[in-house]
């Protein structure tokens, strides 16, 4: 579901704003038309730009290692590993606006594909020779949104996913799913302005096998607060907040580590002095680990 979800939402979307509006399709001659562009009806949405790309990569690496003789009866040998790498996707990225453009903005991606690698090994006979063809799946999206841009009270938001693996020669690839997702609020004012944001990230690695210990996952939330007095443009006082959670959990080992952390910073600077020149900048930071 979590594949499937932002596709439909994602063409959905771009079907509602492609679609004609009633009064176009009902205008039949010039003065028609004239009549319609002056009352036309608002669209739910406006497609600003919309690009689908097609991608193709490749890689081949080679690598031989070869050794001297080590005595009667020991020759030399060489050994020579090869790698192919190729990846084929399909995208879709959109940027435009919902309502009005002083209302919302938003800037979408949207791109699956299939990736493939192949491993050999050859010893030159004094090794069992070796050859892995590993395959899989990517998805990613990628949608931010920002409303009220030219507001005095604005904000933002944003969501991103990307599931696909880390291969490795001879061993079971890494499932690897990375999502961020994070909102701000913005007071933009020019004596007191303040934002407040908060982001979250997530990426978790899982192995395809049950006897390597090659899970790791890492979580982290900030939650930011920053707020600036500027009774004139040469004296502010800032004022900034941080909370930050974080866990991790590490390849080859079942612990988990949990910290979190606290920072609070006043920042007062003054402009003095011949022309304003000199500034005078006070700084205090408080931070708590746990």
């Amino acid at each position: 579901m979590r594949r499937i979800c932002p596709v439909i939402l994602f063409a959905a979307v771009c079907v509602c704003a492609a679609s004609p509006s009633p009064a176009g399709e009902s205008s039949s001659d010039g003065s028609a038309a004239d009549d319609a562009g002056e009352h036309s009806v608002p669209r739910f949405m406006s497609i600003d730009e919309l690009t689908a790309d097609i991608g193709f990569e490749s890689e081949l690496m080679k690598r031989t290692v070869r050794t001297d003789s080590l005595g009667p009866g020991r020759p030399r040998f060489a050994q020579t590993n090869k790698e192919y790498r190729f990846q084929e996707t399909l995208g879709l990225t959109g940027r435009g606006s919902l309502i009005d453009e002083r209302v919302l903005l938003y800037d979408a991606m949207i791109r699956g594909g299939l990736s493939q690698e192949r491993y050999t090994e050859d010893g030159a006979g004094l090794f069992f020779d070796q050859a892995r063809s590993p395959n899989g799946t990517i998805f990613e999206y990628d949608l931010r949104l920002q409303a009220f841009p030219r507001g005095k009270v604005s904000g933002t938001g944003y969501a991103s996913q990307l599931d696909d693996r880390i291969p490795r020669p001879f061993l079971p690839s890494l499932d690897r799913t990375r999502e961020k997702y994070g909102a701000g609020l913005f007071f933009n004012d020019p004596k007191l302005p303040m934002r407040l944001t908060f982001d979250h990230l997530y990426d978790d690695i899982t192995s395809r096998t049950n006897y390597l210990q090659d899970d790791e996952e890492q979580a982290e939330d900030t939650l930011r607060y920053e707020a600036t007095w500027q009774p004139t443009e040469n004296h502010a006082l800032t004022l900034e907040y941080e909370y930050e959670s974080r866990s991790d959990k590490y390849s080859g080992t079942n612990t988990r580590f949990d910290t979190t952390r606290n920072y609070f910073s006043p920042n007062h600077r003054i402009q003095a002095g011949l022309d304003n020149r000199q500034p005078l900048a006070n700084h205090l930071g408080i931070r708590e680990t746990v």
